[in-house]
């Protein structure tokens, strides 16, 4: 795509006619025609969008990153033990939202389970993660990854579809229960 911008004496000089056109009043992002394009997409695209390079995950997908989370999980659990927040025998659940094709939950669930081995610590028997998305195809997706798949035959990841903007309806996926 290319847009191109010019000045309003520019755009008079070489004769354009600008025109301003709303689409919509301003609304809240998660009421906008933005918010229900972007909804469809995901919708439809599933792992597509992040296999053919069209949402870029370099970022947030990393081990750098998930090694970073991980490590503020364990220094949490571990000061929230130390001040009585957390039994030493009470679950750790981790709920990753807008999961995608959990290439994150993949890094994260991995660097989680070494930090705990190098500490000598329990955690990560504890550990239980929700792989998340709105999107119940790229759950769908995510759930064919043999390592994801792996890890919820072992208990330590479930696949649920959760949307952000009503949390407290989760639905684990194959099931109609939420």
């Amino acid at each position: 795509h290319i847009c191109l911008y010019f000045s309003r004496k520019l755009a008079y000089n070489i004769g354009l006619i600008i025109m301003k056109v709303l689409l919509q009043n301003l609304t809240p992002y998660d009421k906008s025609i933005k918010w229900d394009i972007h909804k469809n997409f995901f919708l439809k695209r599933g792992a597509d969008a992040w296999l053919n390079g069209e949402v870029p995950y370099d970022i947030t997908s990393n081990s750098c990153a998930a090694y970073q989370n991980a490590l503020l999980l364990y220094h949490a659990v571990k000061e929230m033990e130390k001040n009585n927040q957390l039994g030493e025998k009470e679950k750790i659940n981790v709920l990753e939202l807008a999961s995608g094709v959990g290439l994150f939950a993949i890094n994260f669930v991995d660097q989680f389970r070494r930090i705990c081995e190098n500490n000598k610590v329990n955690y990560f028997k504890r550990f239980q993660y929700f792989l998340s998305d709105f999107s119940e195809k790229n759950i769908e997706d995510a759930s064919k990854n043999i390592y994801l798949k792996s890890l919820e035959e072992k208990g330590k990841i479930n696949f649920v579809v959760v949307d952000a903007l009503n949390p407290t309806k989760i639905k684990k996926l194959g099931k109609n229960e939420t």
